[in-house]
């Protein structure tokens, strides 16, 4: 374990972001792939989305469907030596985005990565452990999920509910962006939705990515 170059907090073990202040714990600054992650620059412009997962043999999909029920996108899930991804795609086979998920969760290391078409980053969604201050050795840590750019700058934060059948994506501030609820009971099984309330704080694409990279549901990443 050392400290963190930016606050110098300590660092739990194998961490690639402090739990603390969110910067990278090699000390290296990523560059962002755009200029401003806040801004939509997706297809994804609509204020409510459905996500029904099918699984039919070895592939798993998710049709991604806007209030009028069209299919905007669907997420083709491919399992890779390094872990799982899934290739977000229009219904006409056109690359639009990637995730690409963690083999375990890992307290402050990405557990999902958020890209563009081309595979370049855009963010991360993150389970940061830290320890309050002042807290001892063996004290418990304050567990917090975030989606966080490259370089470790907290973009919103995420709380889970209901064992993560339910949660809600806030500004840093506490804010909310969007609620999200897990329809794992009611048929068809495995059904998301998804209510973007501010769609300028941040790109929806990346709301829509917490579903595929929903901790409660192992079966995404599996």
């Amino acid at each position: 374990m050392g400290l963190c170059p930016r606050c110098g907090a300590q660092l739990s073990f194998g961490a690639i972001f402090c739990g603390s202040c969110g910067a990278r714990a090699d000390g290296h600054e990523m560059q962002d792939t755009r200029s401003d992650p806040r801004s939509t620059h997706s297809i994804f412009t609509s204020t409510e989305y459905t996500l029904q997962k099918r699984i039919l043999a070895i592939l798993t999909t998710f049709d991604i469907k806007d209030a009028s029920g069209n299919i905007v996108a669907r997420g083709k899930k491919e399992v890779v030596p390094v872990g799982p991804s899934y290739f977000v795609e229009t219904p006409e086979g056109v690359r639009v985005g990637e995730l690409k998920g963690a083999v375990a969760l890992i307290p402050n290391r990405p557990y999902l990565e958020i890209r563009d078409a081309h595979g370049e980053p855009l963010a991360v969604m993150v389970m940061r452990v830290a320890k309050k201050p002042g807290a001892g050795f063996f004290s418990v840590g304050v567990t917090t999920w975030v989606i966080a750019t490259p370089s470790g700058e907290e973009l919103t934060k995420i709380t889970w509910k209901k064992g993560g059948h339910d949660w809600t994506i806030e500004t840093p501030d506490g804010t909310t962006i969007a609620e999200v609820h897990w329809k794992w009971r009611e048929v068809p099984r495995d059904t998301y939705q998804v209510k973007i309330l501010n769609s300028t704080a941040i790109d929806p694409y990346f709301v829509l990515a917490t579903v595929f990279g929903n901790p409660a549901d192992r079966s995404n990443l599996a």
